[in-house]
Parts: C-alpha cells; sequence; structure tokens
C-alpha cells in the first residue's frame, strides 16, 4: 500500500513547496491571527480520517499546556482555502505535533506537512496511534526518526501514552 512512498519523496517534496507558495496568499484579518496563534501553541498534523479520535483523545491533553492548537483540516472546514491556511500555519509554528496512524501514513498532505516540519527545523513530536510506529520508521526514515527527539507510540495502552505526551507538553 505503501510501496515508494515516504517523507522526502518527490510527492511528497513538491506538495510541500506549493504548500509553503501557497502561504503568501492569506490575507488580514486571517493571516494576522494564524501567525499570532501558532507564535504560543502548536500545529497539530493529522489526516481527516483520524479527526474525531484526535479531536476527542489528544487535542483536551495538548489544551492543557498549549493553548488553541491548530487542529485543521478538510473536516473542519474552509477547504477552499486549505492548502493557503495550512501552508502558513505550518511554517508560523514553531512547534509540530504530527499524529502518525496507517491512515496518515496513507495521506500526501500529511507526508508535504512532515517534510516541510524537518525542512524548516521545527521542533516536532511523533504521536504514535495503534499501527502508526512501524510506519513512521519506514516512512520517515532511521535518520529522521534519530532526530526526532520524541516519539510517543500508543500501542494498546491509550491512557499511558497520553500521560506520556502530558509530560513532554509540560517541557515543550
Amino acid at each position: 500500500m505503501f510501496w515508494g512512498r515516504y517523507v522526502g519523496d518527490r510527492k511528497s517534496r513538491r506538495l510541500a513547496g506549493h504548500l509553503k507558495d501557497q502561504a503568501q496568499f492569506v490575507r488580514e484579518p486571517q493571516l494576522n491571527r494564524i501567525v499570532e496563534r501558532l507564535a504560543a501553541s502548536v500545529f497539530v498534523s493529522h489526516t481527516s480520517k483520524d479527526h474525531e479520535g484526535i479531536r476527542n483523545q489528544l487535542l483536551p491533553v495538548v489544551n492543557e499546556f498549549l493553548p488553541d492548537p491548530f487542529f485543521h483540516s478538510f473536516v473542519t472546514g474552509g477547504a477552499a482555502e486549505y492548502e493557503k491556511v495550512i501552508g502558513l500555519a505550518l511554517l508560523s509554528s514553531r512547534r509540530v505535533l504530527a499524529v502518525w496512524s496507517p491512515n496518515a501514513a496513507a495521506s500526501d498532505y500529511f507526508l508535504a506537512e512532515q517534510y516541510l516540519a524537518f525542512q524548516e527545523g521545527k521542533s516536532v513530536v511523533a504521536f504514535c496511534l495503534p499501527g502508526g510506529d512501524s510506519l513512521a520508521g519506514k516512512l520517515l526514515g532511521r535518520e529522521r526518526v534519530l532526530k526526532q527527539r520524541h516519539v510517543i507510540v500508543a500501542g494498546s495502552d491509550m491512557s499511558n501514552a497520553l500521560r506520556e505526551l502530558r509530560d513532554l507538553l509540560a517541557e515543550w
């Protein structure tokens, strides 16, 4: 299913460049709101297919430490402006919470966001939903996994992974 796909492949590099280019077309007042919001919070990189679970389980934990995380997808609306908004938000953020899952690993946008986050030197935390940990290793490549200082694996024990996320967010 993922044969030949990885973070930094031709398709993810091209889409990352497109997101970066589109960021310049966001206008006020949205431009200022996004830039100010992301200076103090976090960009949550995910796929729309995992939207509900992330919104219900991860976002309450993130909100305890980083208010108003940027959590936008086709599900949340604004699809016409999606690429512009996502590009600007990712470029404006200092922190990226990458939520890895089999769905995310199959998403062109998710892989492009990971590539752009690494290229821009963002502080990235990988939160691996069940099944996402092995895919993160395969699609990021060993070199990037070693650079990624924080990887949280939520195997069958989500409560333990959320505790680990809390500890990490308290210092991030």
